[in-house]
């Protein structure tokens, strides 16, 4: 009976170390434990990097309300997330805003008559610095 009894607070001490152990929020895409970026941190920013082994010459800026791509060699896989895959643009202009660790972005495209706003959205995160996370690359504020 006496091993029936530790079998049991065994099984109670295990249940409760699970329940404690386990995190009431979802995992985040960050992998560290920084905050959520704000637009009050993002406004007023300039690119000041951009990950992988190309270079590509371009400027990306925002504002708070308005943001704005442009340059001689905008990297197509920001042009493909901003706009689609085949855009040939030196300047990407629209407005954003930031909701539950994502960031929106609204383009107007087409032209007078047939004018339409495209959203895209990425991940958006701390990693010590603000990211902006694509397919192929990362963007860093």
């Amino acid at each position: 009976m006496c091993h029936a009894t530790n079998m049991v607070k065994i099984a109670i001490v295990f249940a409760v170390a699970m329940f404690l152990g386990c995190e009431s929020k979802p995992p985040r895409f960050t992998g560290g434990d920084y905050p959520p970026v704000t637009k009050e941190q993002l406004t007023g920013s300039v690119l000041s990097l951009r990950t992988g082994r190309q270079k590509f010459d371009f400027s990306w800026t925002f504002e708070a309300n308005s943001f704005v791509v442009e340059g001689p060699e905008i990297p197509p896989d920001l042009v493909a997330a901003l706009l689609s895959p085949n855009a040939a643009v030196s300047r990407i202009e629209g407005t954003w805003e930031i909701r539950d660790e994502t960031i929106y972005f609204y383009v107007e495209t087409g032209e007078a008559e047939s004018m339409s706003i495209r959203e895209a959205f990425l991940p958006i995160f701390f990693t010590g610095v603000i990211r902006i996370q694509t397919s192929e690359a990362q963007y860093v504020f």
